[in-house]
Order: structure tokens, then sequence, then C-alpha cells
């Protein structure tokens, strides 16, 4: 499975996973803001397989504040 990086001011520190078939894995995402606003943006996933490619879409959201 190889992750596409999300935007700022989300942050991902691997960007590729192998998984064994009806398996999972944690994929901490940093939020890391730089304004004191809400954000969201798309984390999307690609899991290369004998069926073809497919894609895992996740929105992420975050709001900050002071």
């Amino acid at each position: 499975m190889k992750v596409i990086d999300p935007q700022l001011p989300f942050v991902i520190l691997h960007n590729a996973f192998t998984l064994k078939p009806r398996s999972f894995v944690r994929m901490p995402v940093r939020f890391i803001p730089t304004h004191c606003q809400s954000y969201a943006c798309e984390l999307k996933a690609v899991v290369v397989d004998g069926k073809g490619n497919r894609t895992i879409t996740a929105i992420l959201r975050g709001s900050s504040v002071v």
C-alpha cells in the first residue's frame, strides 16, 4: 500500500506499508498547524494487488486553538 502525502498541516512519517490479507496497519498522522483555524484535507492510499489498483480515501480534519 502506498500513501499519497496529505497537505500541510497534516504530516505522515511513512508512505509505504506491506499488509497481509485481512490485516490492518496503524497510520499515525501528525497535525502541525501554522495558524489558528480549522483544517481539512484528504489522505489517499493506493492498494496494489492482483485485482488492480484501488484507492482508499480518508478525510482528515483538525482545529487549532490558542
